[in-house]
């Protein structure tokens, strides 16, 4: 990193409470976002665009419902599907453990907001309402599996990369 860049990782550092070195990782085009555990891809169920679809993990391969789009807010993460165009968010805004991820109409509410932080290998994605991570229920290695909210802890069902 050059002198000229220290300033300015640092700043967004303190300001957003992400380390610097991750921020320079955020990807800037839809990317697929992988689970560590199950080596599958955050995916809409039947690649639907409707409102309330559930968010289930398939495998990586082509298809626009496979890609996300991590937009920066300045309360959190918005992550956009780009297929629908829909907003990855938590089903009824809820706060318990396993509740379902589902897609819907993009706002800023907090439900809608994700706090990304670098996990082990990966990162975790903590919804901002909840304060609870997005997980793949078990470490199951099988397409199709709902994507649930769960206590956070450094568990492979709980790491994603991009």
């Amino acid at each position: 990193m050059t002198g000229i860049n220290k300033p300015i990782a640092l700043c967004f550092a303190v300001v957003t409470g992400v380390g610097a070195a991750f921020a320079q990782d955020l990807p800037k085009d839809p990317v697929a976002i992988k689970n560590g555990a199950s080596g599958l891809c955050l995916d809409i169920s039947q690649e639907s665009q409707a409102e309330g679809a559930g968010v289930v993990q398939s495998e990586c391969k082509d298809g626009d419902s496979r890609l996300w789009r991590i937009e920066q807010t300045d309360n959190g993460y918005r992550i956009v599907n780009k297929n629908s165009s829909l907003c990855l968010d938590v089903r009824g805004g809820s706060r318990a453990n396993g509740t379902p991820a589902i897609q819907a109409s993009c706002n800023d509410t907090a439900d809608q907001l994700w706090r990304i932080a670098s996990s082990g290998s990966g990162n975790s994605l903590a919804n901002v309402k909840s304060n609870l991570c997005l997980n793949v229920p078990n470490s199951v290695r099988r397409p199709g599996i709902a994507i649930v909210q769960w206590p956070c802890r450094t568990s492979a069902g709980q790491s994603w990369g991009w």
